[in-house]
């Protein structure tokens, strides 16, 4: 991202590079910030002898602009631990915009009776994690192949529950709980 814009998304790649010439960020002299978010998405698991040693992730190589290298960078991990989606809750938010950014959203659910399993679909939104009343349900991405997120009775209460979406592109206004998956 570029001064809080998504300017590129690298799905994996050796080298990358980005030309911004003509773009509104290469006018001369003017100072820009530089955001990348190296998303873990797990090892390889390409059976024996498979890349597992050599499958590194983040960054691997230099950052430069203008054929510059960079080597004073900050690194701030987001680590979605439960203590840390716990302590969200007391966090207050503003109202949904249509936010094309990273970004965490809060939505609630009112349950009455008894909690029974259930899925969320996320229609609309891009690629991210949701977490349900402090557990990780799990990950979405648009390009599936699920299309829903099971969420287990358990992990559910009566009354009240807190459901969180770490969106990495852009998000929807809008989600749903429905009572059968939806997969391919």
């Amino acid at each position: 991202m570029i001064d809080h814009k998504e300017v590129a998304v690298v799905e994996s790649a050796k080298d990358f590079s980005l030309n911004t010439t003509g773009t509104e960020f290469s006018a001369a002299g003017d100072e820009h910030t530089l955001d990348i978010i190296v998303e873990n998405t797990g090892r390889v698991s390409s059976g024996i002898g498979g890349g597992q040693n050599t499958a590194r992730k983040g960054l691997n190589g230099d950052v430069s602009t203008d054929e510059k290298v960079h080597s004073n960078y900050k690194i701030y991990p987001l680590e979605f631990k439960q203590k840390f989606v716990e302590e969200l809750k007391a966090e207050k938010g503003r109202a949904f915009e249509n936010v094309k950014s990273p970004a965490l959203f809060r939505a609630e659910l009112d349950i009455e009776g008894q909690p029974k399993d259930t899925f969320l679909k996320l229609d609309k939104w891009t690629k991210g994690s949701v977490f349900v009343n402090g557990f990780n349900v799990g990950r979405y991405y648009n390009k599936g192949p699920q299309h829903t997120l099971y969420i287990p009775g358990p992990y559910l209460k009566t009354g009240k529950n807190d459901i969180f979406m770490f969106e990495l592109h852009s998000a929807s206004d809008t989600i749903e709980f429905v009572d059968k998956p939806i997969l391919g």
